[in-house]
């Protein structure tokens, strides 16, 4: 099993990105408490990307199809809720599960169970320290989790993905080619790297998209461009999408949201075989690529 991670990072000088530089021993598991319809890992990656009021900020969200990465694991963030110099805040890393209305919760636990086994294996964290935000203040949070008494089976579910899951493999040279469910930031801490310079030298730029089989290069020279993921998505399709383009050449850099534009959904009505962003919606509302496809419309 292996998931989308989408990297969206908060921009550095937001109030609800405190930086640092940290050991993580501890995962902490968190539910976003938003059961509005809409209110998916996109959703709140935006809220975040734009602030969150300055108070809330954590490094994972998770739903049911799909994962984003808003702070370095390494850093602090404001999410266990034990203070400024808190365990929680400075040595866990925050993950939060959405409860949308319309999402599959149990498939959003299983992305989670998925995401925090690649993490036990990234930071060296025992299973034992995989914890409820409810750990460090008593919150009654992962809410849904802890009501339903499904908090020890998820806990099999992140062993059981540990025990499957298989270490990327080595480097080779200067290049190092994308594993199914790496983010830049793992990539740099696997690599004794700030993921800032990897993502500099293959001029990957906001929102940090990467794709398995992807070839990063590592010190200089031209990176293989990244294959898009297949799908079967074809004309008259109704999708939803979190990212989009003018046109269909459009480079990543260039991407608008789904909140700057009229809707957050489509139909496709032609598709340019070949280019970056190859569905055209509604005969000109925007350009997607399959990476930024969500799903079908329900509507």
């Amino acid at each position: 099993m292996s998931v989308s991670i989408i990297e969206k990072i908060i921009p550095a000088d937001n109030p609800n990105r405190p930086g640092g530089n940290y050991q993580k021993s501890y995962i902490t598991i968190h539910e976003t408490g938003n059961r509005d319809a809409g209110a998916d890992a996109a959703a709140h990656a935006n809220y975040l990307y734009n602030g969150a009021n300055g108070e809330t900020g954590y490094h994972y969200t998770v739903d049911d199809h799909e994962i984003y990465h808003h702070i370095p694991d390494n850093e602090k963030a404001w999410h266990a809720g034990d203070g400024g110099n808190g365990t929680g805040n400075l040595h866990s890393i925050g993950v939060e599960l959405c409860v949308n209305a319309g999402g599959d919760f149990e498939q959003t636990k299983k992305n989670a169970a998925w995401l925090a086994a690649k993490l036990m294996r990234d930071n060296g964290i025992p299973l034992s320290n995989v914890v409820q935000h409810n750990h460090w203040s008593g919150k009654n949070c992962p809410q849904t989790i802890r009501e339903s008494g499904t908090w020890d089976a998820f806990l099999a579910m992140c062993q059981a993905e540990y025990d499957g899951g298989q270490p990327a493999p080595a480097p080779s040279g200067d290049a190092y080619t994308v594993q199914a469910g790496d983010c830049l930031s793992a990539i740099g801490q696997k690599l004794g790297m700030d993921w800032r310079d990897i993502a500099a030298i293959n001029g990957i730029t906001e929102p940090y998209t990467i794709y398995a089989g992807q070839v990063l290069m590592l010190s200089g020279g031209q990176p293989e461009p990244a294959p898009q993921p297949v799908t079967g998505y074809k004309v008259g399709d109704h999708v939803v999408f979190s990212t989009c383009y003018r046109s269909s050449t459009a480079p990543i850099e260039e991407h608008l949201t789904a909140s700057q534009m009229l809707r957050s959904h489509g139909v496709i009505t032609r598709i340019a075989e070949g280019t970056r962003n190859p569905y055209l919606l509604d005969n000109g509302l925007c350009w997607v690529n399959s990476g930024d496809i969500r799903g079908l419309y329900p509507g």
